[in-house]
């Protein structure tokens, strides 16, 4: 007969199954009543229900027993990583449209299989942190209006983006969003026939929302997508860090310093805010040391929950623990970083390694530790294969490649504060110009360089020394993030990537995890008469560089205007969207700017963004020359150009361009409106 446990767990399957397969319909329901929402309601939902579905797939089971506001916040994080993995492996066998009703029915069947759980199982869970919770989401929130209220303007006669480079970068990424609506794997957008070596599961995530919840691509970049994914982050941090502490104010800070804290370099700028490299924009980034601002347009800012989530599943799974589940799930979230950000991956790799060298246990668990931490790393770099077999078969295609560089990061520092000569002078006062002029040059500015770049950090600093000496009774995963950070630091200093300066990343993966360390020491060693003061004297010496970028971003629009679409450029966008994709390439003027078109028309151009495209000078020059070719002689380039690039459709914008009339005789004009002529190029 059976017995009362499997009859109960049977009837759990089949509510959880019904509940499963009613959200299911409850996605293909809202297909009727989803577009009457705002933009960015449906943004912030279907980017919810698009990582909490996949999540509580990969993660359920696992998190069962918790709090149910930390199981959700986990299983967000985890669907960060999860939600991409599940579309990339739909889409490669053409069945990508089940995504959005699978990924809601598992949201749906993860409220009542919670429920039922919590029925049945009496065993107390740990407390959440509701108030800490709703700090972060307030802090989160105003971090976003600020950054992003005013990035995007839409007006009946076209849109504008507004920013600096930090909107460069999220115009990029909305071109690969644009291309992965239709492409998987994608090809460069802005380098048509090139393919694409990125980590791209970022923006393959908002793909999905625009594909299935219909939300525009430039909102989900410039309005909505970094202030959820930053949200995210600092809920995952503030989770994880109390797990580590048991201390809720620990985690409440480390989440505050995550989203306002940055370094000393405010302490310089009276002196040398004047230097030609100075950025003015990103005060840190003259230390080479940006975290809060980087998370208003970067990638970090969606790989820090799968980060933390990887962390978060280590510190349950590694001994003394040992729960083979988290250390599976903790692989499985190290792995994906390799499409969101490989620095980060290699850093948690490099952790893995020394931990498994350096971790001793008393008595017979003194081998279990390292193999372990073994396994970890074993079963890490074994689900991330398929990740790095396209990265190393890409390789010729990626920005930056690797070279061996000593002291890059500090050498920068001095160049960027213009402080290279000052040192070089002092240096040949002390020493002369012999063979210890550059030791003592490199020693100063790498003194300079920690000082001012981990900031309040070194607060944290004597307890990642202490974990990274690996004793008996240091907790597994307190010795796999000191050696995070030791390699963050120490990598950048011998191992660089040119011509694309992308060093300072395994730097900042450093900067990121050093921020738990802080927030720990802060509480563990402060009693509570004192610890208010101290925790606001952490952040107010952490926060002036941070409030600085706040401020410039208040006021993005209308003096910094990066992209301008007139009604007429979208006008010939939504023509051109409605193309074949493999036989459209459209051929544009600017190549070096953003292109608005190769976004909101989501088909490829020619080029553009030629800056972060490596080895393109050749066709931006040919570009260039298509454009100013009206008084050149012979039209022959030109019909070469056309042909070379594959190219189907030509823009002219009548009130810059100057195109050769023969070539102007060859295309067939499609679209005419003010200032624009769209025309078709069929080859012969």
């Amino acid at each position: 007969m059976p017995r009362e446990g499997d009859s109960a767990r049977a009837l759990t399957a089949v509510r959880v199954l019904a509940m499963g397969l009613a959200g299911a319909a409850a996605w293909w329901a809202a297909g009727y009543f989803l577009p009457a929402l705002p933009a960015g309601a449906r943004a912030i939902l279907a980017l919810l229900l698009f990582t909490l579905g996949p999540g509580w797939l990969v993660a359920g089971w696992l998190t069962r027993n918790l709090p149910s506001l930390d199981r959700a916040i986990i299983l967000i994080s985890a669907g960060v990583a999860a939600a991409p993995t599940l579309a990339d492996i739909l889409s490669r066998a053409g069945w990508i449209a089940a995504f959005p009703f699978i990924a809601v029915g598992a949201a749906a069947a993860s409220w009542r299989w919670r429920r039922s759980i919590s029925a049945d199982d009496a065993s107390a869970a740990p407390s959440s942190d509701p108030r800490g919770v709703v700090l972060i989401v307030i802090v989160a929130i105003i971090c976003g209006a600020m950054t992003f209220g005013h990035r995007l303007e839409t007006t009946p006669a076209g849109l504008t983006v507004y920013g600096d480079y930090d909107s460069v970068d999220l115009s990029y990424y909305a071109a690969i969003t644009a291309e992965l609506t239709h492409t998987n794997p994608p090809e460069a957008p802005f380098y048509a026939g090139h393919p694409l070596n990125y980590s791209y599961y970022p923006t393959f995530l908002l793909a999905l929302v625009h594909r299935f919840a219909d939300v525009p691509i430039l909102d989900l970049h410039f309005r909505w997508g970094w202030p959820v994914f930053f949200t995210i982050a600092a809920l995952m941090l503030l989770v994880f860090v109390k797990t580590l502490s048991a201390s809720a104010g620990a985690g409440r800070l480390a989440a505050i310093l995550l989203l306002l804290g940055g370094d000393f370099s405010y302490m310089l700028v009276p002196f040398v805010r004047h230097a030609i490299n100075f950025d003015w924009l990103l005060w840190p980034t003259n230390f080479l040391a940006p975290t809060m601002e980087v998370l208003h347009f970067s990638t970090w800012t969606p790989a820090l929950p799968v980060m933390f989530v990887a962390l978060y599943a280590f510190a349950r799974g590694l001994p003394p623990r040992l729960h083979a589940g988290w250390i599976a799930l903790g692989c499985g979230a190290t792995a994906v970083l390799v499409q969101y950000k490989p620095f980060a991956f290699g850093m948690v790799l490099a952790g893995l390694g020394m931990g498994m060298l350096v971790a001793r246990a008393d008595g017979p668990r003194r081998h279990a530790r390292r193999l372990a931490f073994a396994a970890a790393l074993a079963g890490s770099i074994v689900i991330a294969l398929p990740f790095l077999y396209r990265i190393a078969t890409l390789y010729g295609e990626s920005r930056g490649h690797f070279a061996i560089d000593f002291f890059r990061l500090p050498r920068l520092m001095l160049v960027k504060f213009s402080l290279d000569d000052l040192f070089n002078r002092a240096a040949t006062a002390v020493v002369g110009t012999g063979v210890l002029h550059e030791p003592v040059v490199l020693a100063a500015a790498t003194v300079l360089f920690l000082a001012g770049g981990l900031g309040v950090r070194w607060l944290g600093v004597p307890g990642v020394i202490r974990a990274a000496i690996g004793r008996a009774s240091t907790p597994s995963v307190w010795i796999l993030m000191a050696w995070t950070v030791v390699a963050g630091v120490l990598v950048p200093f011998v191992l660089v990537t040119e011509p694309y300066q992308d060093s300072l990343q395994f730097y900042q993966a450093a900067l990121y995890v050093l921020w738990i360390f802080t927030a720990v020491a802060v509480f563990e060693h402060t009693r509570p008469p004192r610890r208010a003061m101290v925790v606001a004297l952490v952040v107010l010496l952490a926060a002036p560089s941070s409030i600085h970028y706040l401020i410039e971003k208040s006021h993005d629009g209308p003096n910094h205007p990066l992209i301008r679409m007139t009604g007429s450029e979208l006008l010939a966008a939504a023509y051109l969207r409605e193309l074949p994709v493999d036989s459209t390439v459209i051929l544009h003027d600017r190549p070096q700017d953003p292109s608005g078109l190769a976004i909101v028309s989501e088909r490829r151009v020619v080029l553009a963004w030629s800056r972060y495209v490596t080895g393109s000078d050749e066709r931006r020059d040919d570009v260039d020359w298509f454009f100013h070719s009206a008084d050149e002689p012979d039209p022959s380039r030109a019909f070469a150009i056309l042909q070379r690039y594959h190219v189907t459709y030509v823009v002219d914008h009548t009130d810059r361009d100057r195109l050769h009339p023969a070539v102007l005789a060859a295309l067939q004009p499609v679209m005419q409106m003010p200032g624009l002529v769209l025309y078709r190029y069929a080859a012969k």
